[in-house]
């Protein structure tokens, strides 16, 4: 998945958490961002070798 389409995709879910405020939600915003924040030093890494 393109970094692109994950941002969107947590844009979705910060909009749910917006209507809904429920629990596995703030976990799920949480573990992408994550996944995000590691692929995106991953890469950064990779092009300053």
């Amino acid at each position: 998945m393109l970094l692109l389409d994950k941002v969107e995709m947590l844009r979705g879910l910060l909009y749910e958490f917006l209507t809904h405020n429920d629990r596995e939600m703030i976990l799920r915003i949480s573990q992408e961002l994550d996944e995000l924040i590691v692929e995106y030093y991953n890469k950064e890494y990779k092009r300053n070798m």
